[in-house]
């Protein structure tokens, strides 16, 4: 063990250049300013207060901070300069409590990460030729991270333990070859269809947002209403609820026009799915082959992973339920489907089979954390006052 720590001491003290491997040379890279949370004086004094519970365990504020940091270095690790813009899409308050939980975990599963492995993952990420240069990740971590080697190499060896649990996870996922072929055909099959698309805007006059319910949401989202045109300016009273006007019209035309279709889809049959359509005003289009991936006319890329959904369980001659996309409402027959080209299933299976292995880590970690976040209590009082220009999320 001393020989380890030694180590790390070791690699933060040589002098040996080169570009770093990760991201690009510190000496190109502009200081990266933090966005989030800062303490005042009397936030200081009480950083030490209750923030949460987790399974048991008091979280407090110090705490608490300490992995949002670490969360903040990952994203900055990861992503560059590119880190402060992606601020709010990935949630870093969510995402610092979700380390908290999986730290946890870990210890309960008896998952630790050694001396050997920081040294290791330093050693590879910043060495070119086999040589350390210990000089630019001083300065990587200090310039860059706003850190110091010795809290990034923790917040390293946490990492490292955290990713341990998603490789025992995977250790325990088979695939056999009857259901990689399965997946595969699945996957990569092609489908004759035949949709109705019925747009909001031939239901928008039969809606109607009452007073209570524009209130009810602007009460919710007015601290939210921005217009990305004039660089995310703020609404003012009057421009929110024309806006939320819109959008809760727009919302309750889909709906009316999902339940027309449910209505006309009352008079179908085999037989006559396109007449009928028609007859009523519907919209109907053709795509033969569908596969995975295309982003049909009407429909739309916004909406292109929800029409997938919809029509993945039905059959040859099957017709869906209506559902809405964001232009409208959509209706689907499946006319014929294709099997997938035998002779590539050899080639590609095995890029294949590592991608469903990790769509079935991907599954099983957010089961794991959504499991895990019923164990968290926060006091949201607290959170607001970290975070006081947002909602807690």
């Amino acid at each position: 063990m001393m020989h380890n720590f030694k180590m790390l001491k070791y690699l933060r003290s040589q002098k040996t250049r080169k570009r770093i491997f990760i991201l690009l040379a510190v000496v190109i890279i502009p200081a990266f300013l933090f966005w989030g949370v800062m303490l005042s004086q009397d936030d200081e004094k009480n950083k030490d207060f209750l923030l949460g519970r987790v399974d048991g365990k008091t979280i407090t504020v110090s705490e608490y901070l300490k992995s949002y940091r670490a969360v903040q270095h990952q994203v900055q690790l990861f992503y560059g300069e590119k880190a402060g813009e992606l601020n709010r899409a990935l949630n870093l308050k969510g995402q610092a409590w979700d380390r908290i939980l999986l730290l946890n975990y870990a210890k309960k599963q008896r998952l630790k990460t050694g001396d050997p492995e920081v040294v290791d993952w330093i050693s590879k990420q910043f060495s070119l030729k086999g040589k350390f240069d210990g000089t630019l990740y001083k300065r990587y971590v200090e310039a860059a991270l706003r850190s110091n080697p010795r809290e990034f190499e923790e917040e390293l060896r946490d990492s490292l333990t955290v990713s341990k649990i998603s490789e025992k996870i995977r250790s325990g996922i088979s695939l056999t070859e009857e259901e990689l072929k399965k997946s595969y055909d699945e996957a990569h099959k092609k489908r004759a269809l035949v949709y109705g698309f019925l747009s909001w805007e031939s239901q928008k006059d039969s809606v109607k947002v009452s007073e209570e319910e524009l209130q009810k949401i602007y009460s919710i989202v007015k601290d939210n209403l921005t217009d990305p045109a004039q660089g995310d300016k703020k609404l003012n009273y009057e421009e929110s609820r024309a806006e939320l006007t819109k959008i809760m019209t727009r919302d309750s035309a889909v709906k009316e026009a999902v339940k027309k279709l449910g209505e006309i889809k009352k008079e179908l049959n085999g037989q006559n799915f396109e007449e009928i359509l028609a007859k009523n005003h519907v919209q109907v289009q053709k795509a033969d082959p569908f596969k995975s991936g295309d982003v049909l006319p009407l429909v739309g890329a916004a909406s292109a992973k929800i029409f997938e959904d919809k029509i993945a369980s039905l059959k040859e001659g099957e017709t869906s339920e209506p559902f809405g996309v964001s232009g409208g409402a959509v209706i689907v027959k499946v006319v014929k489907d294709y099997p997938a080209e035998d002779g590539k299933f050899n080639e590609e299976k095995e890029e294949f089979r590592k991608k469903l292995l990790d769509e079935k880590l991907g599954a099983a970690m957010q089961k794991l954390l959504a499991e895990l976040r019923n164990q968290l209590k926060l006091n949201l009082e607290t959170m607001q006052k970290l975070f006081p220009s947002e909602e807690p999320q």
